[in-house]
């Protein structure tokens, strides 16, 4: 499985398979490429780039750089030692925030279409946003710093609209905890906290944001935000999903997506 070690000496874990116009996915909290599994079979007509940000899944478990500008640097540094460009970077929670991340610093470099999944501008409420997450950002940290576990299996238990099987569940809580604890509290530093509602219209790249109708995460509320904030964004609500309609709504899903990607226009290729 292939590597690379970033900027900061961290090592990266991600898989590339397919040929043609390249989806990039990263997953969300402390989950790892195996998510993306249902989309694998895009890789018959698409390039599927599947990224482990740091200290998830198989790539290096540090407690280091785990603030949403340094995510971001990790995305674009995978994107330049592939030398990709015109990107589709399918994002879900988390790390939607990796990819807001990225616009504010890097604009549109190498990155062609935003498809944002389970994203909420601030994951904090606010006396004019009501669609934070369930929990305070800094109780959740404590919460996983005393129960590691306990966290996990709440989290899972809540991100689909009806529960895995157990031993599908058994497999995503083993995953999931490779996160160490103290890197999973850390990965809410920043994320917990910021609020991206001042720069959403300066995006200017086709942009789809995908919410599930029972996302308890992140609500259909939220979604309609930054569709409406996104210049020219679109707006896709699955009815039978929570917070993975990649997973949970898996054809549906896919064949949005390719929609999406084949009616987004191709940016004009820069002479020289």
């Amino acid at each position: 499985m292939p590597y690379f070690t970033s900027s900061d000496q961290v090592g990266f874990h991600y898989t590339d398979e397919g040929e043609g116009p390249t989806i990039v996915f990263v997953a969300g909290w402390a989950s790892d490429g195996s998510w993306w599994q249902h989309q694998r079979s895009l890789s018959s007509h698409y390039r599927l780039v599947v990224f482990d940000p740091r200290s998830q899944g198989e790539s290096e478990k540090v407690v280091r750089g785990l603030r949403m500008g340094r995510a971001a640097q990790d995305l674009r540094e995978l994107l330049e030692l592939l030398d990709l460009d015109d990107v589709t970077l399918v994002a879900w929670s988390r790390s939607t925030s990796m990819a807001l991340a990225y616009w504010e610093l890097f604009g549109p470099t190498r990155i062609g279409r935003f498809v944002l999944v389970g994203n909420t501008p601030s994951m904090s409420k606010r006396p004019d946003w009501d669609w934070g997450y369930r929990m305070d950002p800094v109780a959740f940290q404590e919460a996983i710093l005393a129960d590691h576990e306990g966290v996990v299996r709440d989290v899972i238990d809540k991100l689909l609209k009806e529960p895995p099987p157990p031993e599908d569940a058994e497999v995503m809580v083993r995953k999931m905890m490779q996160t160490p604890a103290l890197a999973g509290a850390k990965m809410l530093d920043d994320h917990g906290i910021i609020d991206w509602r001042d720069m959403l219209h300066t995006i200017s790249i086709p942009t789809l944001v995908c919410v599930g109708r029972y996302d308890r995460q992140a609500p259909v509320e939220a979604a309609e935000h930054v569709a409406a904030a996104v210049p020219g964004a679109v707006l896709a609500v699955f009815e039978e999903s929570a917070h993975a309609p990649f997973y949970e709504e898996p054809e549906l899903f896919n064949e949005t997506l390719v929609r999406f990607i084949e009616d987004s226009p191709t940016p004009p290729v820069a002479d020289g």
